[in-house]
């Protein structure tokens, strides 16, 4: 029985937090990431603090009776952020003790799995320019991290799980803001193309572990279609296009790998364990597909039409996905926090995209009352953008204007738990 602590002696408060994150917050990542972060726990003050004010605020977001709104105001979030503080500034201690003595960064993968946890931290905060900010810095020091000499880099995680989980970040950032990164980081200077976490495509498609394959090949065809993006908006790109023949038969191999894989048969709270969220997977190798059936660069809405049975197995496998996870005896949970490739985007995409009313209604329902945080997606948010859609189109759908479609939804975010949105309607 391995027996998890601190450099110090802990508070009550301290153990009931650290015993929520063993219990319930380290299931959310993979155990290749949390056992050696524990571990190092015992001896390291900075990785103590940080997984003692995270376990204190996911409990704080997930059972407060307060909501979600602004959950660090509560008084367990007040004790996270008090330790999260301490955290911070340890790290940076440590950055300017190495820094003096020449070094590159203090234990670089300490500092790497630090960005992964400050990222998601700041997210159940509802403080998503602050979680941008830590992604970009994650992505900033893993591309220094994979420089440094193997013989002299750090064993605490290793390489390619932070790679892996970075790259589920990376994701999340080019889905949701694209181009307009440089936005919510107010920074007109910030490069989009050089955000990517991985050095090549091989880098882990051709990997045993189906789930950093997917992430990997999702992470290709968001830089992909970014740079498709980019360029539209007349800047340089130096990376030329995908094989699309070579990522369809990948992502192929992939769903047949996932679909032949059994449901686990006893889910852990929330059906939100990592590696135990069938379903999701296979969503989004059907939203692969779509992305890699649709020309890049400028298109008809129109060329979502196509994909109306996709559309509804999404929503209905989204369905199924909710309603393996209410476990009995979790009603005391009012909101989730996740760190999987999430339901929000995919169903946020049917009911911004998908004409048929039915399915992006049902779509609608499920954004409405799954109450989810999956990083930078917010149920409640996406909910709220996705109806300002539908009523953009049927609201003007029997003006003399014809079948008006929103091409683009831009979001900018801030720190004070929200965001705001700008449609670009096309007909």
């Amino acid at each position: 029985m391995v027996v998890y602590r601190a450099p110090w002696s802990l508070s009550l408060r301290e153990q009931q937090s650290l015993g929520f994150f063993l219990a319930e917050t380290k299931t959310r990542f993979p155990a290749e990431f949390c056992r050696p972060i524990l571990k190092a726990a015992n001896t390291e003050a900075v990785l103590a603090h940080t997984v003692i004010s995270f376990g204190a605020l996911h409990q704080a977001y997930e059972y407060s009776p307060y909501g979600a709104t602004r959950v660090d105001y509560t008084p367990l979030g007040q004790f996270a952020m008090y330790q999260y503080g301490k955290s911070l500034r340890l790290l940076r201690a440590q950055s300017q003790q190495t820094q003096a003595s020449g070094s590159l960064m203090p234990r670089e993968d300490i500092t790497l799995a630090c960005c992964v946890l400050f990222a998601c931290f700041e997210s159940i905060r509802g403080c998503r320019r602050s979680t941008v900010i830590h992604i970009t810095q994650g992505l900033n020091l893993l591309r220094q991290f994979k420089t440094i000499p193997r013989s002299t880099q750090g064993t605490l995680v290793p390489k390619q799980i932070l790679t892996s989980l970075l790259t589920r970040l990376d994701n999340q950032l080019v889905e949701l803001l694209g181009t307009t990164v440089s936005r919510t980081l107010n920074d007109g200077g910030y490069d989009g193309q050089n955000s990517s976490a991985l050095e090549t495509m091989q880098e882990f498609c051709a990997g045993d572990n189906v789930y950093h394959s997917l992430d990997c090949l999702l992470n290709n065809m968001f830089h992909d279609r970014l740079n498709a993006a980019l360029a539209i908006e007349g800047y340089a790109v130096s990376k030329p296009p995908l094989d699309l023949g070579r990522m369809s038969q990948q992502l192929k191999d992939l769903q047949n790998n996932f679909m032949f894989t059994p449901t686990p048969k006893h889910p852990t709270p929330g059906g939100d364990a990592y590696g135990q969220d069938l379903e999701i997977m296979q969503i989004w190798c059907i939203l692969g597909n779509m992305y890699l059936s649709l020309p890049l660069g400028e298109r008809p809405e129109s060329d979502w039409d196509q994909f109306m049975t996709g559309f509804s197995s999404i929503v209905s496998l989204a369905e199924d996905f909710i309603s393996r996870s209410r476990i009995p005896g979790r009603c005391s949970r009012k909101q989730t926090f996740s760190f999987c490739l999430g339901i929000i985007p995919p169903l946020f995409l049917v009911a911004t995209k998908c004409r048929d009313r039915d399915i992006r209604r049902r779509a609608i329902t499920i954004l409405r009352t799954c109450n989810r945080r999956e990083i930078l997606w917010d149920s409640n948010l996406a909910t709220e953008a996705a109806e300002q859609v539908i009523l953009i189109e049927e609201s003007s759908a029997s003006t003399e204007e014809g079948l008006p479609r929103v091409h683009t939804v831009h979001a900018t975010l801030d720190d004070e738990d929200g965001a705001s949105f700008e449609f670009q309607r096309s007909i």
